[in-house]
């Protein structure tokens, strides 16, 4: 399909301490949930993962402690996640890192803080990308974690070509000259003309100037040119 045309998903992170064993949950078509159990840091994470419709939940990464549980539950395939940040640090002098506060990003709304803020702050502030998959360390807490990115198709310029195609016939009101060619499944063409009035160092108008500008949006089984000449 075309979504498995667009780049691979990339690794990310992961951020925390050096302590447990690594676990990694692998790649998805996205996410529906995340449990997320926490004290004063994160003791354990478990993911609802979507797999082309199919639910599929990971293993819970981390301890049997915690005193709160929260559930990020996402309207997927609507709602994506598309970054986390939180802090990571040691419980006390003689411990090794772990993973202190997790805040989870969506396309739509923002979860969390969970846990305590305190430590070392980390980001994955990417634009353009979706969490597609979660990897880390884990232990007695989760110890750390990172996530897969995958990006986003272009947004689909089609809403922009019919919001211009009442336009139907030549018109100069504006100093535009628009011409919509022929509307079928396969091909819109719209062409809008606008012409500079200059003059010379007299104040003599001189012959108009057209300066253009093409862009082209392929997708998967037909063509929209959106033309536009200034």
């Amino acid at each position: 399909s075309s979504e498995d045309s667009i780049k691979k998903p990339s690794s990310v992170g992961p951020w925390g301490g050096n302590g447990g064993s690594r676990w990694d949950d692998g790649i998805y078509s996205g996410l529906r949930q995340l449990v997320i159990v926490h004290g004063t840091g994160i003791d354990s994470v478990q993911i609802e993962y979507d797999k082309k419709g199919s639910s599929i939940w990971s293993e819970k990464h981390g301890g049997s402690g915690g005193n709160k549980t929260d559930k990020v539950k996402l309207d997927y395939p609507d709602e994506f996640l598309t970054s986390i940040h939180g802090y990571y640090g040691s419980l006390n002098q003689w411990g090794h890192n772990l993973v202190r506060s997790l805040s989870f990003e969506s396309n739509k709304k923002t979860y969390g803080p969970f846990g305590v803020e305190q430590g070392t702050y980390f980001s994955v502030p990417m634009t353009g990308a979706k969490i597609v998959g979660f990897h880390g360390r884990c232990g007695w807490y989760l110890d750390a974690i990172g996530v897969y990115m995958k990006s986003l198709k272009q947004p689909n310029p089609s809403k922009d070509l019919h919001n211009l195609g009442h336009i139907t016939s030549t018109s100069e009101n504006f100093g535009y000259s628009v011409i919509q060619g022929t509307v079928n499944q396969n091909y819109d063409i719209v062409l809008a003309v606008r012409q500079k009035d200059q003059k010379d160092d007299f104040g003599k108008p001189i012959p108009n100037k057209v300066s253009g500008k093409i862009s082209t949006v392929k997708e998967s089984n037909n063509i929209e040119h959106k033309e536009k000449v200034r």
